[in-house]
């Protein structure tokens, strides 16, 4: 009878270690699988966590992730995922993360997809996201509602923002295999560092705010407002006006501004090329110019070629010895103030000069 007793004692003993093993195997498991939590519930992936988000909650990154699956956010609601500065791999085809509702916060991205396919988020319709900090090597591309405060975006073979949305930029660094910003939407930059690219900096056919920041060359179709910001392309041109209207009231320029249509300078810094071509031509349409510093030591500080023309209310235009600080053998000219520290040629002038 003891016998009989002390083996079932030893036998519920052994099925007891057994299940608190199992128990302990399972929730080991369970934890080396969670790829995010919310809280302290712990989910099996990143996606499984964005579609059980709740209102104002966060979503932590918790391991590295490596996947061919987008990240598709289609809840709306507001909420903000903590990618904690952990690497996360796209390889499929797409956007690694796509946001078609809602209004999303990312902070701490490190995102890297494939050449092939180059997105690494795309915000479309209804969706609104917030970038705060982090790297993305891929695309940017927003046709719905986006904030960038502080990002570093590198485009690979694409520009590193395509936007036919609306768009605000604080800072960052942006630079792209091709653009640093392609804009068709309507975009607010007061900051950041845009890198030139194969063909421009920034190509602009929507309306874009220029509010301060660092840029290479600039190319307008649309509607360009330079309210401050350095613009740097000693070498060639800082900034073409093709199709568009551009207005400048402020900002430092190193390379030569073309005109074609219709720009407006009202202030600002404009130095010599190093190509030995005009500060400022304007090749057609109208210049107004009613202030603004111009110097040359080169050639000529503003050229009006034909078909073009150019109105002066203010401004200063210096050139270096023997050479024209406003010239013009085709072209339009009329001048109602200006100062200049060489001579001005003209052959056609407006009967209201």
């Amino acid at each position: 009878m003891h016998q009989t007793k002390r083996f079932r004692m030893r036998s519920f003993l052994i099925l007891a270690v057994t299940f608190l093993m199992l128990a302990f195997v399972v929730s080991a498991s369970a934890e080396t699988k969670a790829s995010a939590k919310i809280g302290n519930k712990k989910y099996e992936s990143l996606q499984d966590a964005v579609d059980a988000v709740k209102d104002g909650q966060t979503i932590r990154l918790l391991k590295a992730v490596r996947t061919d699956q987008s990240l598709t956010i289609r809840k709306n609601r507001t909420f903000t995922i903590n990618l904690d500065g952990k690497a996360y791999r796209y390889t499929g085809d797409g956007a690694a993360i796509q946001c078609g509702k809602g209004t999303v916060t990312i902070k701490g991205a490190n995102i890297k997809t494939p050449e092939k396919s180059g997105t690494s988020i795309q915000v479309t319709g209804l969706g609104n996201m917030r970038l705060e900090s982090g790297s993305l090597v891929g695309s940017l591309k927003n046709a719905g509602t986006v904030v960038i405060l502080n990002a570093a975006i590198s485009g690979a073979a694409f520009p590193a923002i395509e936007n036919i949305g609306t768009l605000s930029i604080e800072d960052g660094q942006f630079s792209g295999g091709t653009e640093s910003l392609k804009n068709s939407g309507t975009c607010t930059i007061m900051g950041g560092t845009f890198g030139k690219g194969t063909s421009s900096s920034i190509e602009n056919s929507g309306n874009l705010t220029i509010k301060g920041g660092s840029f290479g060359n600039i190319h307008n179709t649309a509607i360009l407002h330079i309210a401050e910001g350095t613009f740097n392309a000693p070498e060639g041109v800082v900034l073409e006006n093709t199709k568009g209207i551009t207005q400048i009231d402020s900002g430092i320029f190193n390379g030569q501004v073309l005109n074609h249509a219709e720009m407006t300078i009202n202030g600002g810094s404009y130095r010599e090329t190093q190509n030995g071509k005009a500060v400022v031509e304007c090749t057609g349409g109208i210049c107004t110019v009613s202030g603004g510093n111009f110097f040359s030591s080169l050639w000529i500080g503003i050229y009006v070629r034909k078909d073009a023309q150019a109105v002066f209310h203010g401004g200063y235009v210096s050139s270096g010895d023997g050479q024209y600080s406003i010239f013009s053998d085709a072209g339009t000219v009329t001048i109602f103030a200006v100062d200049t520290s060489g001579d001005i040629y003209y052959k056609y002038a407006s009967a209201y000069e």
